[in-house]
């Protein structure tokens, strides 16, 4: 075999030092135009850094689609799996979570490896050694800060947007969980010695459900009075929320948010993922609620919910246009919170028309397809009517107004 055609992207850093991804950007598309059989690719940090943009690795998986033979380091030359800056510490534990998430949401993929300072390699042959030896470090969990990478197809999709979520069930067998975080750290323990490239995304759904009741102080509450498992575990009337112990607040509390939960393990994964995100950012710090906040709290909760199912509805049309319009029929989704705690998200894949224009397409071939009285004709007319005036914009696509909707986004959501 020849010696591998090799490609080199250097991170940069701006003027007010966050980085400048373009350098990769470039190289990824050289690489998919490249013909030769073996590919190896060096994403290279010269400087310390202190984040890590999940974007890059969600086209990485794309990448790797597209030539099963590419090989990808990313070379932090000044960062250190131990290291006295802790953020620049947490970026490759960043990295190392995403190793194992696209690892599963791949089918087994080895999509690319990190190298650190010393020449220290982790790949996910090492980090599966790390959870087959049950070791503390071991890298899948969910994330506070950042959804896992999502790798859409037509599989993905169903699972992650269609079907309803499944728990594993949690055998109890410890007695000393004496707070939320320890509750949840065990639940986590138990869910990661099960998972697999089957129940993945489940695994992370179900993490990121109980994730959310960690933060809002309700995680031992769900638990011991929802479930089979742990249930009368514990006296709830020991159980506090925040500083509150007040049996009758904590319980008017409990009585408004707990059905969001109910209702959330009846729904897809995705409501459990973008949920987590939102609650867990920093502005819902319980911990610091009085008596006087907790109503306060409860109804930012509610709104957040509402929100939520907003966001997944837009989340879910940009997914399906993926799957329905564009020329891979494959995509990433990454989103995370940033410096200002705000939520963004990014939905792409490597298709050269926008969705946009991919869904005018697909609707004029829809509009060839039917017989002259079909009544969809109509209805298909209309939307193609609306792309072609430029009468529908992008951010519709995130609309639950059925008045803004295509005709075809109201069938879908059942309008």
């Amino acid at each position: 075999m020849p010696d591998p055609k090799i490609y080199k992207a250097y991170l940069k850093f701006n003027d007010n030092q966050s980085i400048d991804y373009n350098d990769c950007y470039n190289k990824f598309e050289e690489i998919l135009l490249c013909n030769d059989e073996k590919i190896e690719f060096g994403i290279i940090a010269e400087q310390k850094i202190i984040d890590f943009d999940l974007t890059i690795i969600g086209y990485l998986i794309l990448l790797k689609k597209s030539k099963p033979y590419l090989e990808t380091k990313i070379i932090l030359e000044n960062n250190y799996y131990t290291d006295s800056n802790k953020k620049a510490e947490s970026v490759i534990w960043k990295i190392r979570q995403s190793i194992v998430h696209t690892y599963y949401a791949t089918s087994n993929t080895d999509v690319f490896s990190v190298v650190d300072g010393d020449g220290e390699i982790v790949d996910i042959n090492k980090e599966e050694k790390r959870r087959n030896y049950k070791q503390e470090n071991y890298s899948f969990f969910y994330s506070k800060e950042f959804l896992p990478i999502i790798f859409i197809n037509e599989k993905n999709y169903k699972t992650i947007f269609e079907k309803a979520q499944k728990f594993h069930a949690i055998q109890r067998t410890e007695k000393k969980l004496t707070s939320e975080n320890y509750y949840y750290l065990y639940c986590r323990k138990l869910l990661t010695n099960n998972i697999s490239d089957d129940n993945y995304i489940q695994i992370l759904s179900q993490l990121a459900f109980y994730r959310s009741l960690e933060s809002l102080k309700s995680l031992r509450y769900y638990l011991n009075t929802e479930t089979n498992e742990f249930r009368n575990f514990i006296n709830i009337d020991s159980i506090q929320v925040g500083y509150i112990s007040d049996n009758n607040i904590k319980d008017k509390y409990w009585k408004e948010i707990i059905p969001v939960f109910n209702k959330l393990k009846e729904l897809p994964p995705i409501y459990s993922l973008i949920f987590s995100i939102l609650v867990c950012s920093k502005r819902f710090k319980i911990d610091e609620f009085k008596k006087n906040e907790i109503e306060k709290i409860t109804n930012n909760i509610l709104t957040l919910w509402e929100f939520t199912k907003k966001l997944v509805f837009g989340i879910n049309e940009l997914a399906k246009n993926i799957i329905d319009h564009s020329s891979t029929r494959q995509g990433i989704i990454t989103g995370y919170i940033n410096k200002s705690d705000q939520f963004r998200i990014n939905i792409f894949d490597f298709g050269k028309k926008n969705i946009i224009t991919t869904l005018k397409e697909s609707t004029h071939n829809k509009i060839e397809s039917f017989k002259e009285d079909d009544i969809l004709k109509k209805i298909y007319e209309e939307d193609f009517n609306k792309l072609k005036n430029n009468d529908f914009d992008f951010s519709l696509l995130f609309k639950s107004d059925k008045t803004q909707m295509l005709n075809q986004q109201a069938k879908r959501a059942g309008v």
